[in-house]
């Protein structure tokens, strides 16, 4: 078991007035399964950019896991990526809603 450990971490964006993340403190066991749900820019991809490290913060994120993000295109058992599905009525429109 390992554990993914943030303290009191704040970010914003160079041309921003406001912190995206301001002074947040959690912990993740790594064995969890988790899901970051919010709406659309309240800092879902930018966390997973700073656990990357491509921008700069303050506070710490302390891990001993090495991170990966990986949108990988999905295909289904027939080998078809999602937006190159065939449409073939009410199956290969639920196909193609479900693979995009």
């Amino acid at each position: 078991m390992s554990m993914i450990k943030i303290e009191n971490l704040t970010f914003s964006y160079p041309t921003s007035y406001d912190n995206v993340f301001e002074n947040v403190s959690f912990q993740v066991d790594t064995d969890w399964k988790l899901g970051f749900v919010g709406r659309n820019g309240r800092g879902k991809t930018t966390f997973l950019n700073l656990l990357l490290g491509k921008y700069e913060y303050s506070g710490k994120i302390l891990s001993s896991v090495q991170f990966d993000y990986f949108p990988y295109p999905v295909s289904d058992n027939r080998g078809y990526i999602a937006g190159d599905l065939p449409t073939c009525g009410r199956m290969g429109t639920y196909a193609r809603t479900f693979l995009s």
